[in-house]
């Protein structure tokens, strides 16, 4: 703060503008994930999701002891868990929504 003498000889105090900078970084462990499902609820203060992928696992399709060749092993994997204030799980909420709505226009409604 700046403190600068008054006509009347006090003091006047005036503050100064913080300017807050908030920079986007990549995490190091970053990667992609081709989500496959999600499951998680609500709470008074958070959402929380667990974001799924799958895989196959190709150690158990082929093992020794199994010799079926048409045999395939997939596995469902919890990632992550996702903990967020109920306002973002809004903007998410809006922006999924959004894009949802511009791809079906483009490519045609979507059937769950």
């Amino acid at each position: 703060m700046n403190e600068e003498e008054n006509g009347s000889g006090g003091q006047e105090v005036t503050a100064q503008k913080q300017i807050t900078i908030i920079k986007r970084v990549r995490s190091k462990d970053y990667r992609d994930i081709f989500v496959w499902g999600v499951y998680g609820g609500e709470r008074l203060d958070y959402f929380e999701v667990v974001i799924q992928s799958y895989g196959v696992n190709a150690a158990e399709s082929q093992d020794d002891e199994n010799q079926d060749q048409n045999r395939v092993v997939g596995e469902v994997k919890d990632e992550i868990s996702l903990k967020m204030t109920p306002r973002i799980a809004k903007i998410i909420h809006n922006w999924l929504g959004e894009h949802v709505k511009s791809w079906e226009e483009v490519y045609g409604k979507i059937d769950v």
